[in-house]
């Protein structure tokens, strides 16, 4: 008989009713080739009042004889003999699984693309695969990545659906949730149409789509959002800079306030846009154009203060908000400073932001 790990679910009530049914010993390995034979010629059986009855096996018949077949824990016990000493699809062998919650060795049964079973010697499966020395880990989201988005005239975004979901594949995450650009003058459902019409058939892993708020309009807001939202498009981004897509307040908070009733998460990108557009002209006025002074274009300072702005509007609506890929040390002490004052405001950071 298989023996669980204690992380299985019926691990514990298996154990119970092993210590008040006489159960005989068990070979796993002849059990399961019993097993695989029945299946060959399985029929279902009737049910009678009083009984467990399910497809089986000789081996489950033989422990219920003698033993009571109407009893309930009983049953559960056969069937959680049952789940062990079928065939799977795929059990992956030799591996330390890591959850949330802990980290052991242990082997995983997958059978119509679920986990079924956790423990050791799991018996047959089509395909095994040996993890032997390595880590096996639940499949990663990346919550934060651009794919096919319009960046302005003459450019064109790297990674298309295809590209940037078989990239999050070979790097462990098993779903993405880019980033649909509502372009000015075009309604949300429009943006979306577009952006499902070019995942569709070219994505390698689970997809999900934030909403970008370009043009905060009465029917986009009145109407649009909150029954994107009621769909299940519960995440917002605003932006406070670049042209074409920054936000006045006014329209920062009139979005913060449909996130508000309708419980959307909304996403800040916190930068002064006028701040940038004063340095940058005079930078291009210097003739200093090369791509260093981007960042001298966007110092820390154009951040903190948008960053601080972005806080304070969302306190008067009293909604959260996250701020996004964070890149300094005083915007991240303006976000701090807010959850001291028990505002609900988070922050997110990129890597790429770190260089």
């Amino acid at each position: 008989m298989s023996s669980f790990c204690p992380a299985h679910p019926l691990a514990g009530l298996a154990d119970k009713v092993r210590d008040r049914i006489p159960v005989p010993v068990v070979d796993p390995t002849a059990a399961a080739v019993r097993q695989a034979e029945t299946l060959v010629t399985l029929k279902p059986r009737k049910a009678t009042a009083g009984t467990f009855s399910s497809p089986g096996s000789e081996a489950d018949d033989r422990i219920g004889e003698g033993t009571g077949r109407g009893d309930r824990a009983q049953a559960v016990f056969r069937r959680e003999r049952r789940v062990a000493l079928m065939p799977f699809d795929t059990i992956i062998r030799g591996g330390t699984i890591a959850t949330a919650a802990d980290t052991f060795a242990c082997d995983i049964a997958i059978r119509d693309g679920r986990i079924v079973a956790l423990g050791h010697d799991l018996g047959a499966a089509e395909t095994i695969i040996d993890a032997t020395d390595r880590l096996v880990l639940p499949g990663g989201i990346d919550s934060h990545v651009h794919f096919a988005q319009p960046s302005g005239d003459g450019i064109v975004m790297a990674d298309g659906f295809a590209t940037g979901t078989r990239s999050a594949a070979f790097g462990g995450n098993t779903t993405v949730l880019p980033f649909c650009l509502q372009q000015k003058g075009q309604t949300l459902r429009e943006a979306l149409r577009n952006y499902h019409a070019q995942a569709d058939g070219e994505c390698h892993v689970d997809v999900a789509f934030h909403l970008i708020v370009t043009d905060p309009t009465d029917q986009v807001l009145g109407q649009e959002l909150p029954a994107l939202v009621q769909d299940g498009y519960t995440s917002l981004k605003v932006f406070m800079t670049y042209e074409g897509m920054a936000l006045s307040d006014r329209e920062l908070l009139e979005t913060m306030a449909v996130a508000r009733e309708t419980g959307a998460v909304l996403m800040v990108h916190a930068e002064n846009f006028d701040a940038i557009r004063f340095l940058t002209d005079r930078l291009e006025r210097a003739g200093n154009t090369a791509p260093r002074f981007h960042a001298t274009s966007r110092p820390i300072p154009v951040e903190r203060e948008a960053t601080h702005r972005a806080i304070s509007l969302s306190e008067l609506v009293d909604v959260p908000i996250m701020i996004v890929h964070v890149s300094n040390r005083g915007a991240m002490e303006e976000i701090r400073r807010a959850q001291q004052r028990g505002l609900n405001v988070m922050g997110e950071t990129c890597r790429n932001t770190w260089f």
